[in-house]
């Protein structure tokens, strides 16, 4: 009879240990399986050190001139650092000494340092004298004075001022709206 007892107890535990393995599995609270989070960091085109030429037209301001462009490179460095962005802008500054041959002497000095972006070109026989070379190397040229109309193409060269044959309309009548008489 204590075998059969001992045979009963390890029958009833057995099946005590798999039913509540079973009401176990149900009743418990549903596993919490946590998601991987995917944490984006921005992917920025540009990096380092951006050079910029500078062509100055002539020695007459060239002091001027090279402030104005240092200011210019200080505020934009600080508005970009504010942003995060990791490029900082460096001026290179070139003075074509009121010569078109010296101004393609410069670009060309500039375009071998691997500089592809210039401003300034304030004479539009300047950015004749480059234009092929500009054209065919590809260098962004934005020109605060470049006003014939003979240069304004499809091209690299992006002019501030509207041209001559714009101004030449528009100058007159500002004049004679301010009084003036006779130049």
């Amino acid at each position: 009879m204590e075998r059969k007892s001992i045979i009963l107890m390890i029958i009833l535990l057995i099946i005590g240990l798999a039913a509540g393995s079973v009401v176990g599995y149900y009743a418990s609270p549903p596993k919490i399986v946590e998601k991987e989070k995917i944490v984006e960091k921005p992917v920025y085109p540009l990096k380092g050190e951006i050079p910029i030429g500078v062509i100055v037209a002539s020695t007459e301001n060239l002091e001027t001139e090279r402030a104005t462009v240092e200011i210019a490179i200080e505020e934009v460095n600080k508005y970009v650092e504010s942003l995060g962005l990791p490029i900082t802008f460096k001026a290179y500054i070139e003075n074509a000494e009121g010569s078109s041959a010296k101004a393609l002497e410069k670009l060309q000095s500039l375009y071998a340092k691997g500089i592809r972006i210039t401003v300034g070109w304030r004479w539009s026989g300047q950015i004749r004298a480059c234009y092929d070379y500009i054209q065919a190397n590809k260098i962004l040229v934005i020109s605060d004075g470049s006003t014939s109309p003979l240069l304004c193409m499809d091209d690299y060269v992006f002019r501030l001022p509207t041209n001559d044959l714009v101004q030449g309309k528009i100058i007159p009548k500002i004049i004679l709206e301010y009084g003036v008489k006779a130049i």
